[in-house]
């Protein structure tokens, strides 16, 4: 198939063409209202042709494979719609690589229906579980890229998705535990350990006499921190929506410093064995590790080729699509931050009054201003944690925050998390992060 590819693009009469495709076979089951209530199986197959010529890109999709050249000719056309404009070529990338691994079927469907249904009978046994809804979702994807720079890619790509939803009936305490996660490269092995954290977070007892409300400290737990990191750091250093934001040009460039603390994030899709991790991206340049702040300076920000191009910079390999018809766009991949020189501890024993935030249940940040609720929180009274109390949302301001942070020495791998962007679904990815105490943060809820 990939010779075929390579000699459509060299017959194509432009300055720069590729065509991607993707082949995903998903299989999946899920349980409701105590019962088995689907099984499915499915195939997918589409792909997308990208074309530059009279500086100007064009993008048509395609669902079969006799219809690509019709999709390049189409492509072409719409070049031609447009006026020539000053927009620059992306520089040359040559890059060959062909994926001989096969996909493994350890476990059949049937099995894992089987494994599954134990787990949601277990599940279902704690008298105080009122409701349990159980999704299981398998892909392998094999992903194609052909360009007219002589780069041909093929790679595959394997994920197991569980969600577990419980709901715990009603009592003054009653609260609702969303268990989500991701292990394309882990398997099951660890499904039985997550469903019983799950099952006794749920059964934690609430102190709903205790409320804390107005401005105080804050530590968010490494699976806090690093959404914390991701959302309020990390999009704001993605190259297109630094060129988008006359507001984030004053902060993001290159030297300028963001943090007085030795705050150091590198983003590194090259790492083996996370959800964010691959060899290629989807625009064909190699991964590699892309420092975006080093001791509270801004070093790198991130780009694909396209924004590279824009700003005259070198592609960073975070240019990732989720399906076939998306358009390559900046995204994060393995997101680490470097941990700090105090032990959790040590950050709790210095908080008279303030709460430790674990998780993420939602949250949104708009330019400088953050916005989180966390999966739980507890009360810290004089230097220690006192119990667990109601959610409560936490905001402020990301550059004051981070100017007056201390990082822990503990760190967390999240390999269960999800980014949305722009129009495009959620994208696997990975955070590598210390828990962080933020002063001076606006509680309320």
């Amino acid at each position: 198939m990939i010779g075929e590819l390579k000699k459509l693009m060299k017959n194509i009469d432009l300055e720069y063409g590729e065509i991607r495709i993707e082949i995903r076979n998903k299989e999946g089951c899920s349980f409701r209202n105590r019962t088995l209530e689907n099984l499915t199986k499915g195939y997918e197959l589409g792909g997308m042709v990208r074309v530059f010529n009279n500086s100007n890109w064009a993008y048509v999709s395609f669902n079969s494979f006799k219809d690509i050249k019709e999709a390049i000719n189409k492509a072409k056309q719409i070049t031609y719609l447009y006026d020539k404009t000053n927009r620059s070529m992306p520089s040359p990338v040559y890059n060959r690589y062909y994926e001989h691994k096969k996909f493994v079927d350890e476990i059949s469907l049937k099995e894992r229906k089987n494994l599954l249904s134990r787990q949601y009978e277990y599940i279902l046994k704690h008298e105080f579980i009122e409701k349990c809804n159980m999704i299981y979702i398998k892909n392998k994807r094999e992903k194609i890229f052909v360009t007219t720079e002589d780069t041909s890619i093929y790679q595959k790509f394997e994920e197991d998705i569980i969600n577990v939803e419980l709901s715990k009936k009603s009592t003054q305490n009653s609260t609702k535990e969303i268990i989500k996660t991701f292990n394309g490269f882990k398997g099951f092995e660890n499904i039985k350990d997550v469903i019983d954290k799950g099952i006794c977070e749920i059964n934690e007892h609430i102190n709903r006499n205790e409320n804390i409300n107005g401005k105080y400290p804050v530590i968010l737990n490494g699976d806090s921190a690093g959404v914390f990191f991701h959302e309020a750091i990390g999009h704001l250093c993605e190259a297109d929506n630094v060129t988008n934001s006359q507001f984030l040009q004053k902060y993001i460039y290159k030297g300028n410093k963001i943090s007085d603390n030795n705050l150091t994030i590198v983003d590194d899709p090259s790492l083996k064995g996370h959800s964010g991790s691959y060899l290629y991206d989807d625009e064909g340049v190699k991964s590699k590790p892309t420092c975006i702040i080093k001791e509270g300076i801004v070093e790198q920000i991130l780009h694909t080729r396209e924004t590279a191009a824009l700003m005259n910079e070198i592609p960073t390999g975070n240019g990732r699509v989720d399906k076939f018809f998306d358009l390559p766009i900046v995204r994060m991949s393995n997101f680490c931050i470097q941990p700090g020189k105090y032990s959790l501890n040590e950050l709790i024993k210095s908080i008279e009054i303030g709460i430790y935030a674990c998780g993420n249940q939602s949250g949104q940040t708009k330019l400088d201003q953050f916005v989180f609720i966390p999966k739980k929180c507890y009360l810290i009274k004089n230097g220690e944690i006192k119990c667990r109390i109601p959610n409560r949302y936490i905001k402020g301001n990301t550059f004051e925050s981070i100017n007056s942070m201390k990082l822990s020495k503990e760190m967390v791998w999240n390999d269960s998390g999800y980014c949305k962007k722009q129009n495009q679904d959620l994208l696997p990815i990975s955070i590598y992060s210390p828990s962080v105490k933020l002063n001076n943060i606006s509680i309320g809820g």
